[in-house]
């Protein structure tokens, strides 16, 4: 099997997401959501407190769901993250929520993994 290689189709595919501006992504992932069988509950997205986020509140009908998009290949996820979109879902009566981003996860922002008992 052959490995990936700079500028072949697959590294200018994963690029595409960070050439979308904020609003063109959060629709994207809001189209992606809808074909998973959650609807948009606020018909925009909001745009968050900077250039490079956003949230969608949508619906699963029966739950509030929020979306929080942090747009960026440079993005970094941490538990302070994590902390504001509980935050946020307080703040819009959301059960469930999804942090998205292109970017990546700091270990504080990722649940803890279960211990494995010896046996």
């Amino acid at each position: 099997m052959a490995g990936t290689a700079p500028g072949d189709g697959n590294s200018r595919g994963a690029a595409c997401p960070a050439n979308l501006r904020w609003r063109e992504f959060a629709t994207i992932i809001g189209q992606a959501m809808q074909q998973r069988g959650l609807r948009d509950a606020s018909h925009a997205p909001e745009q968050g407190g900077d250039s490079t986020s956003s949230q969608l509140l949508m619906t699963d009908g029966e739950a509030r769901w929020l979306l929080s998009c942090k747009h960026g290949m440079a993005y970094r996820l941490g538990a302070s993250s994590v902390d504001e979109l509980a935050r946020a879902m307080d703040l819009a009566g959301a059960h469930h929520g999804i942090l998205l981003t292109e970017g990546r996860a700091e270990r504080d922002a990722l649940p803890p993994r279960p211990r494995r008992e010896s046996r």
